[in-house]
This record gives C-alpha cells, structure tokens and sequence, in this order.
C-alpha cells in the first residue's frame, strides 16, 4: 500500500501543520524535490528524505485558556 503525502512549498507551513496533527512524534521532512512533508523520523529514514525536526506541543486540554 503506497502512502500519500501532503507536501507544503513552505516549512513554516509544515511546522503549523505537524502542529495541529497533534502526534507525539510528528516532524518534518524535506524531499528531495524541495516539498516539505509531515512525518516522522522513522519514515523521512525510510524514503530518505531529510528530516527537519519534531513539533512538541501540549495537548489541547493540558494548553492554558485564551
């Protein structure tokens, strides 16, 4: 089964969108095409993409009121 990517021109972007997945262990990546993915470390080693680095984010209901 092949896996479908949403990729992002923007890193800032994939940074906002790892951030909302809300994973544990959700990152970014960059392929090599210059697009940037959400995944995680296992998988950017897996297709060899570079990864970028994790989010880290409390969850919702740990995050204080706005």
């Amino acid at each position: 089964m092949q896996t479908t990517f949403e990729t992002y021109k923007d890193p800032a972007d994939a940074f906002q969108a790892a951030l909302e997945t809300g994973g544990v262990r959700a990152g970014v990546a960059c392929k090599p095409d210059g697009l940037y993915v959400v995944c995680t470390s296992r998988t950017a080693r897996k297709y060899s993409w570079e990864f970028l680095g994790r989010v880290y984010a409390l969850p919702a209901s740990k995050r204080a009121p706005t």
